[in-house]
């Protein structure tokens, strides 16, 4: 929180919602925690340039843009002045302290910030069932060292406490020289509290692939505290999202910010509608549909350890492996049921439809209806969405191989052959539709 969302946090924030989709679908009990960031040294900077700068004000119109102006400014300030980080650490100590002033200013910094996601997330079709940050676990921290140190895990290090973790992994710092708390410190934490109260049989952490030494560290001590569920526990790494610049930084103020591309997305979308289809209603509507389902369905497609190289034209393609051209495929399947309707022609299916069972290409369409169970069995067993996604482009491909060999409304045909044929394209587009809908994307009827 205190910072806006960039594009590589919308990275675990869809992928994180489109394994909680492929879960639900093969009947799991999911439940979503968004852990949000809402404690350590850095509200002090904020706090520091708040008090310094600040205006309530302007902080109430938007939260995150100008609560990273700040955490910028006094960045910025912190480089060339080592007396500003000083202060700012400062204050930081006094919200750990609970001094009231500083307590309730970065309280206010924590309920504006959310706010302002919610809205983002609501955009993004996203939903979470709990917001915990890391200051809920705080108070937790004491009974969790105390049970490492009645286990004889605890040992001091220059002064820190740490726990060794043999010759594999370096020993996870616990508790800094000046009695401070780490990620590591309250994601033990965490660990312990939702297993007592959620009981879960698996625990998913959508985190980026920079933190897999943390999560190796934390899962092993876990097990060493003698916690059988430590094994349950899973960091589902990913890549980065890379541009030309090379790897974001909020530090320096060089970001992508997730609704910039969102808003982009949409603008190039409308602009192609405009050129195409100007007199398409709802055009706003539908270009914002394209073009979030367009970035959203990039970021999926591509194997979640990987990195995923952010290019506007690949993206925007409505003929190659994308999410246009996936929305293109359904709105085609619309339009030609919409035509059918016209001439009072309605999918139904007829056992006997010779014109089906003497089209490959129909056959091929048919045969890859049964194949969303098991992309969506192979994608939750290795938490990975990109198996569906590449199974929605198969089975487009598979329709548009349909499409241009087979005339679907034919004059002169037997209602009977043109109705099973639209009971084709109506299956076809149901199973498109419950695909995207694991993958976050909207459909559109035209476009």
């Amino acid at each position: 929180v205190a910072k806006q969302l960039h594009i590589g946090h919308f990275r675990n924030t869809i992928l994180g919602q489109s394994i909680n989709n492929l879960y639900s679908s093969c009947g799991y009990d999911v439940i979503s925690i968004n852990h949000l960031g809402d404690w350590g040294s850095q509200f002090g900077k904020v706090a520091y340039a708040f008090l310094k700068y600040g205006d309530k004000a302007e902080m109430e119109k938007a939260p995150l843009a100008y609560l990273t102006k700040l955490y910028v400014r006094a960045t910025e300030e912190a480089e060339s002045d080592p007396e500003v980080d000083k202060e700012a650490r400062l204050l930081f100590k006094k919200i750990e302290e609970k001094d009231p002033e500083l307590t309730a200013i970065w309280k206010s910094f924590c309920d504006f910030s959310i706010k302002d996601l919610e809205k983002i997330y609501v955009r993004l079709g996203v939903k979470f069932q709990h917001y915990i940050g890391e200051s809920f676990y705080i108070d937790k921290i004491d009974a969790l060292l105390q049970e490492l140190k009645a286990k004889n895990l605890l040992t001091v290090s220059e002064g820190a406490q740490v726990v060794d973790l043999g010759e594999t992994m370096p020993p996870c710092l616990i508790v800094t020289g000046d009695g401070t708390s780490l990620y590591a410190t309250r994601d033990l934490a965490a660990a312990i509290y939702r297993h007592n109260r959620f009981q879960f049989d698996e625990c998913l952490y959508v985190v980026g692939s920079e933190q897999q030494l943390h999560f190796k560290q934390v899962f092993k001590v876990l097990e060493l505290m003698g916690h059988s569920w430590a094994a349950s526990l899973k960091h589902l790494s990913y890549g980065l999202y890379r541009f030309k610049e090379g790897k974001l930084s909020t530090r320096k103020g060089r970001v992508v910010l997730a609704t910039e591309v969102i808003d982009e997305a949409r603008d190039k979308s409308l602009s192609v509608i405009e050129q195409k289809n100007p007199n398409l209603k709802n055009k706003a509507e539908v270009a914002e549909k394209i073009g979030l389902g367009a970035v959203i369905f990039h970021d999926l497609a591509t194997d979640r350890i990987k990195d995923v190289e952010f290019d506007w034209e690949k993206i925007l393609d409505f003929e190659g492996d994308t999410g246009a051209y996936l929305l293109y495929s359904y709105a085609r399947a619309s339009s030609i049921l919409r035509q059918a309707a016209a001439k009072e022609f309605f999918p139904r299916l007829h056992a006997d439809s010779k014109s089906l069972h003497d089209s490959p290409q129909a056959i091929t369409l048919m045969k890859s209806f049964g194949d969303l169970e098991p992309s969506i069995l192979g994608a939750v067993r290795l938490k990975k969405p990109s198996i569906v996604a590449n199974y929605a482009i198969d089975l487009a491909q598979n329709f548009s191989a349909f499409y241009r060999n087979v005339k679907v409304i034919e004059e002169g045909a037997p209602q009977m052959e043109i109705e099973a044929r639209l009971s084709l394209v109506e299956a076809f587009r149901i199973v498109l539709a419950s695909t995207l809908r694991l993958l976050c994307v909207q459909t559109v009827e035209e476009m």
